[in-house]
């Protein structure tokens, strides 16, 4: 396993002279979840009626299952890809995905979702933080096995995480002083640190994927 230093090293070697490229692309998906919520918070602002505000809810609900979250499952995908020396343009490449895999990411995605929400209402948040880690390397999972189904998905992703998510937790904490130019740039900075985090995470799921391999137990036939 590499330091968390040399995982944003390694990141930012991947993303060269494309980081660019890549916060277009980020700043395009945030754009696309800005759209459909924003008309919401406004319902709260000028007291629209609730059932435009109860509506418009359903419809961002669907939009984050059916756009939003396989857009950013395909944009980490995307990232592996370059970690591996791909040289496909992200633009075009996260479209052709997103057609492509359509059907193969939403459903994973969905059902993350649906289990963290349920888990994180039961808990008070704590376990909803702890399955988000533990479903880190969906994306990549989905790259890697379009032959498994949603549940093989999310429990390869479990098992490969098993005593490593206290690693990506410190290596996204290692972000902290970028996290707060994020915060001072009023969200700006997001655009650039956000495929810097995730291709890190790239980098830590490629580590991770031969030792976890190694741990699979053969099933007897």
């Amino acid at each position: 396993m590499k330091t968390y230093s040399e995982y944003r090293a390694a990141a930012r070697q991947t993303l060269g002279d494309r980081w660019n490229e890549a916060a277009l692309v980020f700043f395009l998906i945030t754009l696309i979840a800005v759209l459909f919520s924003g008309p919401n918070a406004c319902g709260s602002w000028f007291h629209w009626s609730n059932a435009f505000s109860n509506a418009w809810s359903g419809l961002y609900l669907a939009a984050a299952i059916l756009l939003i979250m396989p857009l950013q499952a395909v944009f980490s995908i995307i990232m592996l890809r370059w970690v591996r020396g791909s040289e496909e343009r992200l633009l075009e490449s996260t479209w052709n995905t997103f057609l492509h895999k359509f059907e193969h990411v939403v459903v994973p995605m969905a059902l993350e979702l649906v289990i963290i929400v349920a888990i994180s209402v039961v808990t008070l948040c704590i376990g909803g933080i702890i399955f988000a880690f533990a479903y880190a390397m969906v994306p990549f999972v989905l790259e890697d096995h379009p032959e498994m189904s949603a549940r093989e998905v999310l429990r390869t992703s479990r098992e490969m995480m098993r005593g490593h998510k206290w690693e990506l937790f410190i290596l996204e904490l290692s972000y902290i002083g970028w996290i707060l130019l994020c915060i001072i740039t009023l969200g700006v900075a997001t655009f650039w640190v956000e495929p810097w985090m995730t291709t890190a995470m790239a980098h830590f799921y490629e580590d991770i994927k031969p030792q976890a391999a190694e741990e699979v137990t053969p099933v007897a036939e």
